[in-house]
């Protein structure tokens, strides 16, 4: 399910980069809600995922912040991403 959550982030920026200023300023705001959303669903599912197979308080702490980091690992290389592309 994070894996779907990811992509569909992704799909979401490519959709975002792919189009004029004008389009991109009209889905803006959808587009920022969906991503915001689905880095927060993915996020919870990793963190939930790694956290429950965990066997005390320091691992389970570990596997959530773990959990979180991907998705903001995946925003932060988007975020490269469009500043290439919007380079060229």
């Amino acid at each position: 399910m994070a894996v779907g959550s990811d992509a569909n982030f992704i799909a979401t920026e490519a959709a975002v980069l792919a189009v004029d200023d004008e389009t991109r300023r009209r889905i803006a705001m959808p587009a920022n809600i969906t991503k915001t959303l689905t880095l927060a669903g993915s996020a919870a599912l990793n963190a939930y995922s790694f956290a429950n197979h965990a066997d005390g308080v320091i691992t389970g702490t570990a596997a959530g912040v773990f959990g979180v980091a991907i998705p903001c690992l995946i925003y932060l290389a988007t975020q490269m991403l469009a500043k290439i592309v919007h380079k060229h």
